[in-house]
């Protein structure tokens, strides 16, 4: 996506349909794409903005489904539609190896998304929804570079953590994963921390013997934190799991009725200051999202957990530091 296309405003948009915009159509946007046309909302415009080659394939085929889905429109790259989303979501990247971690990523996937969005006047404030990796890094940058209040962008974080846990137990008792409630919070990456104090199966909360058990605690925290890489052990990316949270969000925040969900939002002072850290960070808290908008709810923690949260931010502060300064924004 060159910088004059950025700019382009030729032709409004003019219509009252929601626009969504999915920025990056690789195998995670392209799923997002897919989900939302079998939504079949009448009048919605999918807008397609791909900055990387290469990716013509996935856009095809979309066009081809956009057949059997009349009620929505594709369109690919327009920028009129671009600065007037009601909804943005962020999939661009470079794709991490195999074994490896997302910080890898991170420089690259910024200067990325500096380019998309350094230029862009938005004219419906619309939210941003990020989920390129390492996503709590992307979305503190997006924030500071992109014409948006960092109050209007989330990232999905630990919530497809939060969705692999409750998976993980519910195959240890063999019951349904619907049947289970965990939460996962921190960051989206091997700081992270699954809350075993607030797990419900069946709507009820385990039990002190599990609580107290070492070894289930570690047997279902590993498997959580690496979930993503053994998905990969078989395939060259996660990507169905994290496209569902990704609309499951989207939902909950199109929606009138309250409900609590784990995503990466900037951290308010009194927060920054119990986790032992001063400067702006984007970390994954449980939020009350209602008619999309969002607030911070102090979970109830086990003091271990908390200092396991600590580590989390304070790790992800580094992480943040180390990257500031650099000419993201230089031609």
């Amino acid at each position: 996506m060159s910088k004059s296309n950025a700019k382009s405003r030729s032709k409004s948009v003019q219509t009252s349909a929601e626009v969504i915009t999915i920025v990056g159509c690789g195998k995670v946007g392209a799923s997002i794409a897919l989900l939302l046309l079998q939504q079949k909302k009448a009048g919605r415009i999918i807008n397609i903005m791909e900055p990387m080659a290469g990716r013509q394939g996935h856009i095809m085929e979309l066009l081809h489904c956009q057949v059997m889905h009349p009620d929505t429109v594709i369109k690919i790259n327009d920028t009129n539609c671009f600065s007037e989303s009601n909804v943005i979501i962020h999939t661009a990247g470079i794709m991490q190896k195999i074994i490896g971690s997302r910080m890898e990523v991170a420089r690259g996937n910024i200067e990325m998304a500096v380019q998309i969005y350094r230029d862009v006047v938005f004219s419906n404030d619309p939210v941003m929804i990020v989920v390129s990796n390492p996503v709590d890094v992307i979305s503190y940058f997006i924030s500071q570079y992109a014409q948006i209040p960092s109050n209007r962008i989330i990232g999905t974080g630990t919530l497809i953590d939060s969705f692999r846990m409750a998976a993980n137990i519910a195959k240890y008792f063999g019951v349904n994963g619907s049947e289970v409630s965990a939460m996962v919070i921190g960051e989206h990456g091997e700081t992270m921390v699954p809350v075993f104090s607030s797990v419900l199966v069946r709507n009820k909360p385990l039990g002190k013997q599990y609580l107290k058990d070492a070894r289930f605690i570690q047997e279902i925290r590993t498997e959580t934190i690496f979930a993503a890489r053994n998905i990969k052990r078989t395939q060259s990316a996660t990507y169905l799991g994290i496209a569902d949270a990704t609309v499951f969000l989207l939902d909950k925040l199109n929606s009138s009725a309250e409900c609590i969900l784990p995503a990466s939002v900037m951290l308010p002072i009194g927060i920054k200051e119990r986790l032992n850290i001063s400067e702006d960070l984007f970390l994954s808290f449980p939020l009350k999202i209602s008619g999309g908008n969002w607030t911070i709810q102090l979970p109830e923690l086990e003091e271990s957990e908390w200092s396991q949260l600590r580590v989390s931010a304070i790790y992800l502060e580094g992480v943040v530091n180390g990257l500031q300064g650099k000419s993201f924004a230089a031609e």
